[in-house]
């Protein structure tokens, strides 16, 4: 079940990519991982850092992708991010802010794609 789902969120992470990569964005890294948690997609936007969370949901059945992204995940995606531009200060100082962002998937059991829903600016307190 696990492998299966590391394919999943791989796949649902191309998904979104290049649908970000069609409206302008540019990838930076993808699955920055610390110990605190991982960051699907870093991407550059208009001289912004988009720290991006991907979501994929096969079927609306068992609720919707846009319910797993909690108020805690956020943090955790924050904590991550600081650590990111910490260890990046080039990248920090060459970009003019940062911002959180979400694409929730949504396909049929078939894998065709329903929906993708782009959610810009999250707050993270």
């Amino acid at each position: 079940m696990k492998k299966f789902n590391y394919q999943k969120g791989n796949w649902g992470e191309g998904i979104a990519r290049q649908f970000l990569e069609k409206k302008g964005f540019c990838l930076i890294t993808s699955n920055f991982r610390t110990k605190w948690g991982e960051i699907d997609l870093i991407m550059e936007e208009n001289k912004t850092v988009v720290f991006v969370e991907v979501k994929l949901k096969m079927g609306e059945n068992y609720g919707l992708p846009e319910e797993m992204i909690s108020p805690r995940k956020l943090r955790k995606i924050k904590k991550v991010a600081e650590i990111f531009l910490r260890d990046h200060p080039d990248l920090k100082e060459k970009k003019e802010g940062f911002r959180f962002d979400a694409v929730c998937i949504v396909t049929d059991e078939r894998g065709s794609l329903k929906r993708i829903s782009h959610y810009e600016n999250l707050v993270a307190d």
